[in-house]
């Protein structure tokens, strides 16, 4: 998913905006990728890039994402992610397509946690070699369990249960015989 602000969201559907600059940790999206923004629907993204640094921004890079000068892009990136940008951040320029081109309209949209996708299959060597085409899905991944939930979230969330259900009474009920 990539979220845009409603003002660029109006850049991207007036068509003067092309690419978006963001400060992430690594990659969370990648070229080929059909990304839902919220306002605006499904783009295709075509590009993602590491630059060395914010300073490596040039005019043309401020032009595609919709704004008159890199200075302005500066003012936006700095109202957004604050100054300085915090270090533990790389910088990406992601270009997009928008509306989907025709060919892509009817594909279905790929998210970032798709255990669909090619990453999380594979095809043996031994099928390959002697011509067969069956994919075989790969394991999930030790952090992605087949539901969704980490063994550090089961256990809290399981200790959550606990606390809420009711206590059981301690008291013993007696019958009288008489």
């Amino acid at each position: 998913m990539l979220l845009l602000k409603k003002h660029l969201a109006d850049l991207v559907r007036a068509g003067k905006k092309r690419q978006t600059i963001r400060l992430w940790a690594k990659p969370l999206l990648r070229p080929g990728q059909i990304s839902f923004t919220p306002g605006l629907g499904k783009m295709l993204i075509t590009a993602v890039d590491e630059l060395p640094s914010l300073e490596a921004l040039t005019d043309e890079d401020a032009r595609l994402d919709g704004f008159t000068s890199r200075a302005a892009l500066f003012a936006e990136i700095k109202k957004i992610y604050g100054w300085p940008p915090p270090a533990n951040r790389k910088v990406f320029r992601i270009q997009f397509d928008y509306p989907l081109p025709e060919k892509t309209q009817n594909t279905k949209l790929k998210t970032q946690n798709s255990v669909h996708s090619k990453k999380f299959s594979r095809q043996p060597r031994a099928a390959a070699s002697r011509g067969h085409s069956k994919t075989i899905p790969a394991p999930l991944p030790a952090k992605v369990s087949k539901n969704r939930m980490t063994p550090t979230q089961r256990e809290t969330m399981r200790a959550f249960v606990i606390a809420q259900a009711p206590k059981k009474s301690t008291r013993t009920t007696r019958t009288r015989h008489d």
